[in-house]
């Protein structure tokens, strides 16, 4: 069997990331940007981090409002928030790598590797639940099966999980539609753990995380997370009252959204996307192609990556909301321009935020409207 060989670090300066800009006075800023998250975010309430890249230099990064209410902690860029949804893309990273690897194929069923969900039959494919078109019943959205999950442990993991999916639930013919399914990226979650031998934070450590230098990331469950004393605490608004929302009975389940980033670190990890490093960009380029139904028909979304198009550039982005936290991260390959806007705030909708600063690097053509498709 293949063995993964560490990459080769790239390093900060390449990045255009140095460590200066863990101290928001030496970050690039472009006042535009500023205006544009200032108007929706207050110094003395909970914010956000934000980092523009283009041509692959940071052009601007900040933070912006408080991380922490108690102490009154300011956001800055090296922040560490949960990412949600945004953070699936890691899970996909993960089965690229052991894909190129040869330890798995995309098209191999589920039930190859995991044998607990053989009763969904050889149709459903790793590429499937890639693309959410498998069909897989998903806990979180049925009340059902939330509360069976939560009978079987209090803080359910993924093996609580995969036990769960081995019984509850009738299998629906995959590649049938698009049906968005965090489950079914838990399952993926316990893919990587299974195939790779390691915790997802151990191979996203030891594979992504450590080589880039994204020394801010990890995922859940982590011992570090409460201590840690860069990261953002989560917050819901009711009125005018934030009431802080930073743990859940579901924290313990991995790869539909469990990884806490900063922006500094994924400046770092965007860098590394455009190279060999993590991944050869052949294997990458699957990540961006859209998902295909059995009739033919595609769907708007690659691996872990929605695919979609506003003044006539095509981009990829997903959003995140977990707790009390929102994300949206943006990628137009095209043209060397991303966008990573993290929250801890639940009432601001950042891909609004994003889409305004699209709209300054990447205007519409004179004359006309931004347009966006949907995504």
């Amino acid at each position: 069997m293949p063995v993964l060989r560490h990459p080769v670090a790239l390093g900060a300066l390449l990045f255009g990331v140095a460590p200066a800009l863990a101290a928001q006075s030496n970050a690039p800023r472009d006042p535009r940007v500023d205006a544009i998250v200032q108007a929706v975010i207050k110094d003395n309430e909970p914010g956000g981090s934000i980092v523009v890249i283009r041509d692959g230099k940071v052009v601007h990064i900040a933070g912006y409002g408080l991380a922490d209410l108690d102490s009154r902690k300011p956001n800055l860029p090296g922040t560490r928030y949960h990412m949600a949804s945004s953070g699936k893309q890691f899970t996909a990273l993960s089965l690229m790598m052991l894909h190129q690897d040869g330890r798995l194929d995309y098209d191999d069923p589920v039930g190859k590797h995991l044998p607990e969900v053989a009763r969904f039959g050889d149709s459903l494919t790793i590429r499937q639940v890639l693309h959410h078109t498998s069909g897989i019943p998903d806990y979180y959205d049925d009340s059902t099966g939330y509360k069976l999950l939560l009978a079987l442990s209090p803080r359910p993991t993924n093996d609580d999980a995969l036990a769960l999916l081995h019984r509850w639930g009738t299998p629906k013919p995959a590649g049938r539609g698009f049906v968005y399914s965090n489950a079914g990226y838990d399952l993926l979650g316990t893919l990587v753990e299974h195939v790779s031998g390691e915790s997802l934070d151990g191979f996203l450590q030891h594979w992504v995380f450590g080589p880039t230098g994204m020394t801010g990331c990890f995922s859940l469950p982590n011992a570090t997370r409460f201590p840690e004393p860069q990261r953002a605490r989560g917050y819901d608004k009711s009125g005018k009252q934030f009431t802080a929302n930073d743990q859940d009975p579901l924290d313990n389940l991995v790869g539909s959204g469990s990884v806490y980033c900063s922006v500094e670190d994924l400046a770092r990890y965007d860098a590394a996307l455009y190279t060999d490093q993590l991944v050869r960009q052949t294997t990458l380029a699957d990540a961006f192609e859209p998902g295909r139904l059995v009739d033919g028909k595609s769907v708007d979304y690659g691996f872990a990556w929605g695919l979609a198009e506003r003044n006539g550039y095509h981009y990829e982005g997903h959003s995140g909301s977990w707790e009390g936290y929102l994300s949206y991260i943006l990628r137009c390959r095209s043209q060397h321009v991303s966008i990573y806007f993290l929250q801890n705030r639940t009432d601001i909708k950042p891909r609004d935020v994003v889409m305004k600063v699209f709209d300054l690097y990447l205007p519409a053509p004179a004359g006309a409207a931004a347009a966006s498709s949907p995504q």
